[in-house]
């Protein structure tokens, strides 16, 4: 059965935050219980109180809920100076004390989010029908809301839907013992105490069909913890030696035909890439000490068995020596630039084409064109702009593709993709892997429309070399 729960705001605005001021839309799960049992006990009817608790105790043990949602209108943060009610003896207006606010302004009147849980015919009806009677506020306390049961979904503009590898929303859902949290954190106004929570990732509907199932690795020294980092020139070089050691360890796993998928071979059907990621960002430096390894959803779990036996393994190269260690990620910090959802893209690692893409020396628009068509080969949408600038020091690559042109490639798609994005002959061991722009925007790797690329203090006319256009 489904069980529906629509929350609208009186004042089309919310401000739910997560860590570091960031926006929360939609308003997670486990801030919607919270938020109900706050507002029963206000209400302080015990039989109201009652049903909140034993519907949250419910809840806490299924399984997150699909999400629909208006259009969110993002503002930005500001300081805000309240009384500190929370002490009694500070509460005066010499003693304020500081709250960062940093609303969403909501489009439409009604419903405008709706929670949607898929629970078993033998669900507690009668006290879930009552857990929400008492919600008065969603958000911070004068971010003032109602919530009601729906029995149909509304016609809304955003599908949240939980799904490992998504991007678009990572939400707090309750986990066995969210309850007893609350009671804790309650009696010692300590919020540090709800602990039940789980960080679910999110994606929204039109998104689902473009998640790769992914494993995340980190590659370390072998005598030490610390990180391994190689030129990112080779990046070929330790996809092969990532592959190499995956078949390894799932020999005895995988039958013969699953092993051929791991293995690459096979002109048609799925295919794993092996993506060694170069550090970019604020601090990056282009090394690699991250590899990525994506796969289509009918691969999921394969890609789960990875991360099962992967960690711990040792990578060799071609002559049989030790190099370093896979172990599984213990940061998101880099993956989230190539994973996170976006418009547009810039590759890290150049992308590989069958043919030229110049004519008498020089980029050629009409060629560039028909060269969208590999994105959409790779699953991609099609983009409706592209930049693209010969790559002038060339990545190894493997013997058959060594000899085929290589592009650096700046894309603009008209709606939001999904990561990773990769594209050209190289893309399943790590050739033509872009990253979201958001987060290499001080690379200067291509140029902007002017046609120029500036070299230290110097700007060298590239006309010949890079052409950026609208598709």
């Amino acid at each position: 059965m489904r069980f529906n729960v629509a929350v609208t705001w009186f004042f089309n605005r919310v401000n739910a935050l997560q860590g570091g001021g960031k926006p929360e839309y939609p308003p997670s799960p486990a801030r919607l219980l919270q938020a109900a049992l706050a507002g029963t006990y206000q209400v302080g009817e015990l039989a109201a109180v009652d049903a909140t608790r034993k519907a949250i105790q419910y809840l806490e043990n299924q399984k997150p809920p699909e999400i629909y949602a208006v259009e969110p209108v993002f503002g930005i943060d500001f300081q805000h100076y309240v009384h500190n009610n929370a002490v009694k003896e500070y509460d005066s207006e010499e003693l304020n004390t500081r709250k960062l606010l940093n609303p969403t302004l909501l489009k439409g009147s009604d419903s405008q989010v709706v929670y949607a849980w898929t629970l078993p015919d033998d669900a507690p009806v009668e006290v879930l029908d009552k857990a929400f009677d008492g919600l008065f506020a969603l958000g911070h306390g004068d971010d003032m809301a109602f919530a009601r049961l729906v029995k149909s979904l509304p016609t809304l503009a955003r599908h949240y839907v939980p799904a490992r590898g998504g991007t678009d929303a990572r939400l707090n859902v309750p986990r066995p013992g969210f309850l007893a949290d609350l009671d804790l954190a309650y009696r010692t106004q300590e919020r540090s105490e709800i602990t039940s929570l789980h960080l679910q990732a999110y994606a929204l509907e039109e998104h689902v069909s473009q998640l790769r199932a992914a494993a995340n690795f980190e590659l370390r020294q072998i005598e030490s913890d610390k990180m391994f980092a190689v030129d990112e020139s080779k990046t070929a070089i330790v996809a092969a030696w990532v592959r190499h050691a995956t078949i390894e360890a799932l020999k005895r796993e995988l039958s013969p035909e699953r092993l051929a998928i791991v293995a690459g071979h096979g002109a048609n059907g799925p295919r794993i890439s092996y993506l060694p990621l170069p550090t970019i960002g604020e601090y990056g430096d282009a090394m690699i000490r991250r590899v990525c390894i994506s796969g289509p959803p009918e691969l999921s779990n394969v890609i789960q068995l990875m991360r099962s036996v992967l960690p711990g393994k040792t990578l060799i190269d071609n002559g049989r020596n030790q190099v370093c260690t896979l172990v599984e990620a213990r940061s998101n910090s880099v993956f989230e630039h190539y994973r996170n959802s976006g418009t547009e893209f810039e590759t890290t690692t150049p992308a590989i084409f069958p043919h030229h893409l110049t004519k008498n020396g020089r980029l050629d628009p009409r060629r560039i064109r028909r060269a969208a068509k590999w994105f959409v080969e790779a699953g991609l949408p099609e983009p409706v702009g592209l930049s693209v600038h010969v790559q002038r020091e060339r990545f190894r690559a493997p013997a058959y593709v060594q000899h085929l042109p290589q592009y650096r490639l700046r894309v603009r798609f008209g709606s939001e993709v999904a990561g990773p994005v990769t594209v050209g002959l190289g893309r399943f061991f790590g050739l033509g892997t872009f990253a979201n722009r958001a987060g290499i925007r001080t690379t200067g790797r291509l140029a902007e429309n002017d046609g120029s690329r500036e070299h230290g203090n110097t700007e060298e006319s590239v006309a010949s070399q890079t052409v950026a256009f609208a598709l």
